[in-house]
C-alpha cells in the first residue's frame, strides 16, 4: 500500500520488505497455530521498533493482517464446529492463540495511530489511512470481544475502553462516518462508525 517508502534505516528485522515477505512465505501452510503464533510474536515485537518510520509499521501490519486471514479462519471454523468433539486442551490452545492474535492487531493498529499523533517519523504518510487504521483496530478489538464471549467470560473493561476511544478520536477528526474498504472483498466496505456499533 505504501510501498513507495524506501530506506527504512532501521534495525527492526522485517524493515525491508524482502525479509518480510519472506517470513509470510515460510509460514507453514498447515500448522494454524504455528503461523498465528509466529505472526502474533512480530505484530508484539513492532512495540519495540521505534525507529521504523510510520509507513513502514503500517505496511508490515497491513502484510501480517492479510497473511494471517486464513489461519485465523481456519482455526475459527475448527473452534465453533468442533467443540462438541474437540479435547479441553485443544479448544483452550485455540482460544489462546485465536485471542492472543486479536490483541496483538488491533495493539499494532493502534500503536500506528498513537505513533502518528505524535508525530512519529514518517507520519505524513498515514494521514489519508487514519479511518482504515481506526475501523481495523475496531474490527480487531470487535473480534476479541468475540471470542471473550464465546468462553462466556467477562468482557475485558479494556475492550470497552479501547473501543471508545478510537471512536470518539474517529468522531473529533471528523471521519467517523468516512466510507473506507477495510478488507478486500465484498463485504470489506464500511465506516468507523459501523465497525464501532458491531462491537
Amino acid at each position: 500500500m505504501l510501498g513507495w517508502i524506501k530506506g527504512t534505516q532501521s534495525d527492526y528485522p522485517l524493515a525491508e520488505d524482502k525479509a518480510a515477505r519472506q517470513l509470510v512465505a515460510e509460514l507453514p501452510a498447515n500448522d494454524s497455530f504455528k503461523s498465528l503464533e509466529e505472526l502474533s510474536y512480530w505484530l508484539d515485537s513492532l512495540k519495540g521498533a521505534e525507529d521504523l518510520k510510520l509507513g513502514r509499521q503500517f505496511e508490515i501490519v497491513d502484510l501480517i493482517d492479510q497473511a494471517a486471514r486464513n489461519h485465523q479462519r481456519k482455526l475459527s471454523q475448527d473452534y465453533i464446529a468442533g467443540s462438541a468433539r474437540l479435547q479441553k486442551f485443544q479448544e483452550i490452545r485455540i482460544w489462546n492463540t485465536s485471542f492472543t492474535f486479536w490483541k496483538h492487531l488491533g495493539d499494532a493498529y493502534q500503536l500506528c495511530l498513537v505513533r502518528y499523533q505524535a508525530g512519529a517519523g514518517g507520519w505524513g504518510a498515514l494521514k489519508a489511512l487514519l479511518p482504515l487504521i481506526v475501523a481495523r483496530a475496531l474490527w480487531a478489538i470487535a473480534l476479541q470481544l468475540k471470542w471473550q464471549l464465546l468462553r462466556y467470560g467477562p468482557v475485558s473493561p479494556r475492550v470497552w475502553e479501547e473501543h471508545g476511544k478510537l471512536f470518539a478520536y474517529a468522531e473529533e477528526k471528523g471521519f467517523a462516518g468516512t466510507k473506507v474498504e477495510v478488507y478486500p472483498g465484498k463485504h470489506g466496505g464500511s465506516t468507523v462508525q459501523r465497525e464501532f456499533l458491531k462491537g
